[in-house]
């Protein structure tokens, strides 16, 4: 069995793929890896809507980043979760956390499989639910574009371990959080 961290190195968010359609028997263990995920105390609150219909496709798009990729792109993943079916401590609700174990292992998965993967984080909940008929209290938690890649990516840099890794807490001379730029989104 080869190393997990192999696949982690070799995926990337590849936002240009091909219209060629991913065999199902392929997409039937990207699937199960999600299946397989483990999730609060085994609720297994994930939910998957794989669309293939090109119009279905375009409609998604109309409500979300990367839009014209996902136009051409053989299978857009829905991710969805049922809140209920999983944990909330302390006002975190651990769907979110159910949701990102289950979506990446299928990442993971497909990036075994040859098939490259972006996992798009910005859209609008209404008009997907409402696109794909999906009932309250379900929540959409992310889109995942899946198709064959059509160009390379450079791995992106990394911070070292010793700089985002410690023991027994908080370093004194470590990074502090009022001198961290925050992320824009573009």
């Amino acid at each position: 069995m080869g190393s997990i961290l192999e696949l982690i190195r070799a995926r990337r968010s590849i936002r240009k793929m091909t219209d060629k359609p991913i065999p199902d028997e392929t997409m039937q263990a990207i699937l199960e890896a999600v299946r397989l995920a483990p999730s609060w105390a085994n609720g297994q609150c994930s939910r998957l809507l794989v669309v293939r219909d090109p119009e279905t496709r375009a409609l998604i798009s109309e409500g979300a980043s990367r839009s014209d990729n996902m136009k051409v792109c053989p299978v857009v993943i829905v991710g969805c979760a049922l809140p209920g079916q999983s944990g909330n401590r302390h006002g975190q609700p651990y769907y979110l956390v159910d949701m990102g174990v289950a979506l990446e292992h299928l990442v993971l998965e497909a990036t075994a499989q040859g098939v490259a993967t972006c996992w798009i984080g910005i859209f609008n909940e209404p008009h997907i639910k409402e696109v794909l008929r999906i009932p309250d209290p379900v929540r959409v938690v992310a889109l995942i574009m899946m198709g064959y890649a059509d160009e390379e990516r450079n791995p992106r840099p990394r911070h070292s371990l010793e700089e985002m890794s410690w023991v027994d807490g908080w370093p004194q001379d470590a990074w502090h959080l009022d001198k961290v730029t925050p992320i824009s989104v573009h």
